[in-house]
């Protein structure tokens, strides 16, 4: 008997659902644990409803990383406070992406360090990640106008992510072994930069 069609509604719910049962998968088993069929065993469904939604396992990830994008923007931008100051908006997203890696590292990997396909590759996974490289300029911009500080806000908003994320990396990396940790040298690279409108 042929299964019933399901609503847009419905199918966008059962692959959403599917999403987050690969996601846990992930976060148990590591990359090499995921599968379609294991997704398909621990959904406790069929091979060819699974492969309804996912045609190869890189199809599957692309959605993971997805998944995985939505929970790391939302959770940097839900730190903003918009009544702060902008230096106080900055220092509170910054640390929020490293404070991110730190509680999520098995996500925080698959995103940034994993080898995998260039986002641009994926409009929809760009597009989430480029609402937060602009959230992050727009207030970078409010910074360099009390600064009275000239430069191109997203420039300088990519430079200040690719200092965060080299370290936050580094300490994941357990590779900060020089008599420094994370947060020693966050701190003032983000007082220097709050202070400075510059990076570097």
């Amino acid at each position: 008997m042929a299964r019933p069609r399901l609503s847009a509604s419905d199918e966008s719910s059962a692959r959403n659902r599917l999403v987050r049962v690969a996601r846990d998968l992930y976060l148990s088993s590591g990359l090499e644990g995921v599968s379609l069929r294991k997704l398909a065993e621990r959904a406790q469904l069929s091979h060819t409803y699974v492969y309804r939604y996912f045609a190869s396992k890189a199809e599957l990830m692309v959605a993971l990383r997805i998944e995985c994008s939505r929970r790391f923007v939302d959770y940097v931008v839900a730190t903003d406070e918009p009544s702060a100051t902008p230096a106080e908006r900055i220092t509170l997203m910054a640390s929020a992406i490293a404070q991110f890696a730190v509680e999520n590292e098995a996500e925080y990997r698959l995103l940034f360090t994993l080898d995998q396909p260039s986002p641009q590759t994926f409009p929809e996974l760009l597009a989430i990640r480029q609402q937060l490289a602009e959230h992050v300029a727009s207030v970078v911009a409010l910074l360099l106008n009390d600064l009275r500080a000239e430069g191109d806000s997203m420039v300088i908003a990519q430079m200040m992510w690719a200092g965060v994320h080299g370290i936050a990396s580094l300490h994941l990396a357990g590779q900060l072994v020089h008599g420094c940790e994370m947060d020693d040298l966050l701190a003032p690279m983000l007082k220097r930069f709050t202070q400075t409108g510059r990076a570097i």
